[in-house]
């Protein structure tokens, strides 16, 4: 996950399809995890606001279809 309003400043990972670990900086200075999910106690709305773009790094697995 990329974060900047007008370039990247800011990286986090996704861990599912609604939270992400990034570092955050002053005034936290440290490791954390955030939310997408407005009804979660750890949403962020700043960071939803500045989200530049997403992209996945590892490809998914691929999907095996049963010959059942």
């Amino acid at each position: 996950i990329f974060f900047g309003s007008e370039h990247i400043t800011h990286v986090g990972m996704a861990l599912n399809n609604k939270e992400y670990i990034h570092s955050a900086g002053s005034p936290y200075n440290r490791v954390t995890i955030n939310s997408f999910d407005k009804a979660d106690a750890h949403y962020d709305e700043r960071l939803l606001n500045i989200v530049y773009g997403l992209r996945r790094v590892i490809p998914e697995p691929a999907r095996v279809e049963s010959a059942v």
